[in-house]
């Protein structure tokens, strides 16, 4: 992570930012929900971490219930004062953030096994680069039971300077910058600091001509294909929301322009070494590649390839198709995929099991596509309902718990 921005979440109302769309495409956002606007705040805390990682803080008085709420609602984090940070003990370090303005090592590393991170808030001054070295090292030594290393942020309180910023991720410190002081727009906002800036203050290359190794992968994470990027392509994609690349005999290249395949920018970040970037996009047309595939390797396989079928067959089904069939008998649909759960939950061999595995996904992916729900966002409920904290205990319904009595099974009593 190179930046992380702040924002008022004010700012957010309805479906989306009134004018900071562009900030998703770091992937990550802090902001903050006080108590007396607590449920308003939580409601737009479920909205935006559909589609976005949020980090939320909590250190305004918020009490241990609610912070709670807060981390069930989706947040990735929150921040949390020493006393909070003890009594949320029994929570996974990773989704904790220790708020603090202490220098004292010993107690850092005290804390290090309730918090997964920690943050500062203080002029950059009060902090020389040693104490985040020190700092750094001692608390990335210990990989957190989830995964990862923890993280080290600064929130600044003022407008930084590119040099500073630079000077703090060289002991990988990651800046918390307002949103009020970010742009993605220099001419209109001369005096405000890129964000294509901030995405690429940890960027490495080893090419004689500058260029950044991309890989653009899609909503799933499937690879597309490998470009190349330039600071200035990067600008103009966080400008237009677009994927925009550096081609190494045409200048800029906008994605899409000439084939109509563009593509929709949902994200930017670096691999873990800084040497690779990596565009998360949506993309249109027949593919990225100039052969007309998803990808530069082939053709789409899998889940992926089941859902562009059938979406294209939801427009353009060809007469007498079956899967058309299923998109205007809804009754027809619900039937076929009640009874191949139950061939599924019966079958007992591998082979059986896969088989009606398949058949049952190729169903209830029908009955996404015809709802407009894409895989994209059932992986992403799936990572939500994976962040709560507070399980039930996850009993079969009635009507489900006698027709399991009836075939001598046993219901489910416990929650994954």
């Amino acid at each position: 992570m190179a930046v992380l921005p702040f924002f008022d979440l004010s700012k957010f109302e309805g479906n989306g930012f009134k004018t900071l769309e562009w900030l998703q495409y770091v992937g990550c956002l802090e902001t903050r929900v006080f108590p007396e606007h607590f449920e308003k705040s939580l409601e737009k805390v479920k909205k935006i971490s559909e589609s976005v990682d949020l980090i939320v803080d909590t250190t305004t008085g918020l009490s241990i219930e609610e912070c709670v709420k807060i981390l069930n609602a989706g947040a990735l984090a929150i921040l949390v004062d020493e006393e909070v940070l003890q009594e949320l003990s029994d929570i996974s370090p990773s989704r904790l953030i220790f708020k603090t303005n202490t220098t004292d090592i010993k107690k850092i590393e005290e804390l290090c096994k309730f918090a997964g991170s920690f943050q500062w808030i203080a002029k950059t001054q009060d902090y020389p680069p040693e104490f985040f070295e020190k700092a750094s090292k001692l608390i990335r030594k210990s990989v957190l039971p989830a995964g990862g290393n923890r993280m080290l942020y600064l929130e600044f309180p003022v407008k930084p300077s590119v040099e500073t910023l630079a000077s703090i991720s060289l002991h990988s410190v990651v800046p918390v910058v307002t949103s009020e002081y970010l742009t993605v727009n220099s001419e209109a906002e001369p005096d405000k600091l890129h964000l294509s800036d901030m995405v690429m203050i940890d960027a490495k290359t080893d090419r004689k001509d500058g260029l950044y190794s991309t890989l653009v992968v899609n909503e799933l994470g499937v690879a597309l294909g490998l470009v190349y990027s330039s600071k200035e392509s990067v600008a103009e994609s966080l400008k237009t929301g677009t994927g925009v690349y550096q081609s190494r005999k045409r200048g800029l290249w906008y994605k899409g322009a000439t084939s109509g395949a563009v593509q929709k920018l949902l994200r930017i970040d670096l691999d873990c070494d800084g040497d690779c970037l990596r565009f998360i996009v949506h993309q249109t047309g027949k593919g990225f590649c100039h052969l007309d595939t998803l990808h530069c390797f082939g053709h789409a396989s899998g889940l992926p390839q089941l859902e562009s079928v059938l979406t294209d067959r939801k427009e353009n089904a060809p007469e007498g198709s079956y899967t058309a069939r299923l998109f205007s008998d809804p009754k027809l649909l619900r039937a076929k995929i009640m009874e191949e759960a139950e061939e599924l939950c019966d079958a007992k061999t591998k082979d059986e099991v896969t088989w009606e595995m398949a058949d049952l996904l190729y169903f209830a992916i029908t009955r996404c596509v015809g709802s407009g729900v894409t895989l994209e966002d059932i992986s992403r409920h799936l990572d939500l309902k994976h962040r709560k904290v507070t399980r039930r205990k996850g009993d079969a319904k009635k009507a489900w718990e006698e027709k399991l009595k009836d075939k001598g099974g046993v219901a489910n009593t416990e929650s994954s």
